[in-house]
């Protein structure tokens, strides 16, 4: 559990700060690069990469909720079964 949250607080942290460079830093390497053609490109097949990293990151955090919840389902699921000692449940009516 411990190894889901820490991963989940690093998406956020990591989503967090790669839009703050985005925001402050992208426009102006995009106005200062305006004629070369070859820098504009290098700069948008980075920007790819990056957001490609951001969507296999959250892919993981969003495999770790499914993980969890389908843990806390199949959990719940065996303790009703396993409430009821199997004795007692052999010579039930109900």
């Amino acid at each position: 559990m411990n190894d889901r949250s820490t991963r989940f607080s690093i998406a956020i942290l990591l989503t967090a700060m790669d839009l703050a460079v985005f925001d402050h830093f992208f426009g102006v390497i995009w106005a200062a690069s305006s004629g070369v053609a070859w820098f504009r490109l290098t700069l948008m097949l980075m920007l790819v990469v990056w957001t490609a990293s951001a969507a296999v990151l959250w892919l993981h955090v969003a495999y770790d909720v499914r993980l969890f919840l389908y843990e806390r389902r199949v959990g719940a699921a065996v303790l009703k079964q396993s409430a009821v000692p199997e004795e007692l449940r052999r010579g039930s009516d109900v």
